[in-house]
């Protein structure tokens, strides 16, 4: 839009030279003032000189102090509102404007306008290239200042005679603070465009740069583009991945406030609110490079980082957080919810006041607390470490007693008291409704724990078992007899705790029960204990009968030798 500005405002000034200056020996001058890329607005102190071709012979300046082309002493002081002024060239009671233009200073020859410009009046740059003039003064050139690419004519030459007012323009040409407006076709605009009206543009809105961070990139480059349908495509550009500071000067807002914003120089996207009381957060220092934040109060502060929500802060590496009041300060971390910390490389911390503290840990839940590396707590009040009663912020539940590495702790919701890991690599559940285990898709095996129980009772129904046998009872109590059973502890119990019980291998070798001959079922175990019981049980009834029937015979024989001996008088 800059350069189509200038040109129109220099078409206004090419009419006012074409009538006035035979007139009064005036010309109207305007032109635009940029700073930083955005539109000037403030006081400037311009000096002006008409020369040669070459430069180096002077014809007219404002103060009449010009030489050899050079700068003149005396300033014009203008006033500048949205990158736009106006002065009159040769109006002698304009201040420090003491010469007029007599026409011969455009004679034979090309001339130039040569423009020196300040927003202090003490530092003077001059603009480059000179505005050129033709030997007569009907035509004006002019560009966009800086390297002289990009040069538009106005050719006035058809102009005869008036002022041109907007009645006279044709309807194609866009007017200055008109709306609505509709631009077909392809339009170009300078650096700075702002569209305050109801402006239509039926062909995709283009916005493009030949310098890219500040540095030329040769042909130009699509920046910024809104089709017809919507789409949108914002580009940008990374300095150097890692740079801490060589982006500051192109983050287009900083400060507090609700806005939508991209970085290009980051490849970073923020939207949302930035607080008073924070005003920095969505500074450059505070973005790096490809990081997300949306939200209220939202900071993802380093490289990689994604932060959504409400008070979210991922100061980490890749890290990401979602929810409210959640921080992430481990590397590759991830945590979803409210009130959660994630500080552990590669932590996870999901739910409600969770908190996972070690490497590769993870907590999921209310008020959980993996702490020790690679520890999981998952549940209400379950934390690996052995001494917080009470897991969760504001008190780091990680910081007292000790963190178990690998433990696995589960609470239920039957307390508030917390449930807690008491070694490294234990598995532990707390479940006061009591334990179900099933082993087969139909829910038919497996074993229960019951509440308030500590003896599993496992499935045994008829209904699941098939391949019914006799067993010989006598044959179980003989091979039963060659198992030797004996005393025994686990080798690397440190407790040494003594046990009593047969070998796998030979419990194996004597029934042939189970499916290895590394384990023992608990079942088999007691089948053959009870087969065995069973059979001593048989053969205790026949030595009874056995007995009673002896002692039955042994009554009759007493009584038949106390007879014979009373015969005999022996009594």
């Amino acid at each position: 839009m800059r350069k189509h500005t200038k040109a129109l405002l220099a078409l206004v000034a090419v009419l006012a030279l074409a009538q006035v200056l035979h007139a009064a020996g005036v010309v109207s001058y305007q032109g635009r003032i940029d700073v930083g890329g955005s539109a000037y607005t403030g006081t400037a102190y311009v000096k002006f000189a008409v020369v040669d071709q070459a430069g180096t012979t002077s014809y007219w300046s404002n103060d009449g102090t010009s030489a050899g082309g050079g700068e003149p002493t005396a300033a014009v002081q203008v006033s500048v509102s949205g990158g736009l002024f106006e002065v009159l060239l040769g109006d002698t009671t304009v201040p420090n404007m003491t010469v007029p233009l007599t026409g011969a200073e455009f004679g034979a020859g090309d001339r130039s306008l040569r423009v020196w410009l300040s927003t202090d009046n003490v530092t003077f740059t001059q603009m480059v290239p000179d505005r050129r003039l033709a030997s007569a003064p009907t035509a004006l050139q002019t560009v966009q200042s800086g390297d002289g690419s990009g040069i538009t004519n106005i050719n006035a030459s058809q102009i005869t005679s008036g002022t041109l007012d907007d009645a006279r323009l044709s309807a194609n040409v866009a007017l200055l603070n008109r709306s609505p407006q509709g631009f077909t076709g392809q339009n170009r605009f300078g650096d700075t465009a702002t569209f305050a009206g109801n402006e239509t543009f039926q062909t995709p809105i283009v916005a493009t740069s030949t310098k890219i961070g500040g540095t030329p990139s040769g042909p130009e480059t699509t920046v910024f583009k809104v089709d017809r349908s919507g789409g949108l495509l914002a580009t940008g550009f990374v300095q150097d991945v890692g740079n801490t500071t060589g982006c500051a000067a192109y983050i287009p807002a900083t400060g507090a406030g609700t806005r939508l914003m991209w970085h290009p120089c980051r490849g970073s996207l923020r939207f949302g609110r930035v607080p008073v009381g924070a005003p920095t957060a969505w500074d450059d220092a505070n973005m790096d490079d490809f990081t997300f934040a949306g939200g209220n109060q939202v900071i993802a502060s380093n490289y990689g980082a994604f932060a959504y929500g409400d008070q979210v802060t991922v100061s980490s590496t890749v890290g990401v957080g979602f929810g409210s009041g959640v921080t992430v300060s481990g590397t590759a971390g991830f945590s979803a919810g409210a009130s959660n910390v994630c500080s552990g490389f590669a932590c996870t911390a999901i739910g409600y006041t969770t908190t996972a503290g070690g490497q590769g840990s993870v907590a999921l839940g209310y008020r959980t607390a993996a702490c020790g590396d690679y520890s999981v707590a998952i549940g209400y009040r379950a934390s690996t470490n052995s001494t917080v009663a009470s897991p969760g912020p504001p008190v780091n539940p990680c910081s007292a007693g000790t963190n178990h590495t690998g433990a696995f702790v589960f609470g239920d919701e039957s307390t508030t008291t917390s449930f807690n890991a008491v070694a490294d690599n234990e598995f532990a559940a707390r479940a006061a409704g009591g334990f179900r285990f099933r082993t087969n898709a139909a829910l038919t095996t497996g074993c229960n724990l019951p509440a308030g129980s500590g003896v599993f009772s496992c499935a045994s129904t008829r209904e699941v078992k098939e391949n019914f046998a006799e067993v010989d009872g006598e044959e179980v109590l003989g091979k039963l007899a060659s198992v030797p059973v004996v005393r025994w502890s686990y080798i690397g119990d440190e407790s040494r705790a003594a046990h009593l019980g047969p070998m796998a291998e030979d419990f194996k070798a004597a029934f042939d029960l189970g499916d290895s001959d590394k384990t023992i079922g608990v079942q088999d175990l007691s089948g053959v204990a009870l087969v065995a019981a069973q059979a001593l049980e048989k053969r205790t009834r026949a030595m009874v009968e056995e007995n009673a029937r002896l002692k039955s015979e042994n009554r009759e024989l007493e009584e038949r030798l106390a007879r014979i001996e009373e015969r005999l008088g022996l009594r």
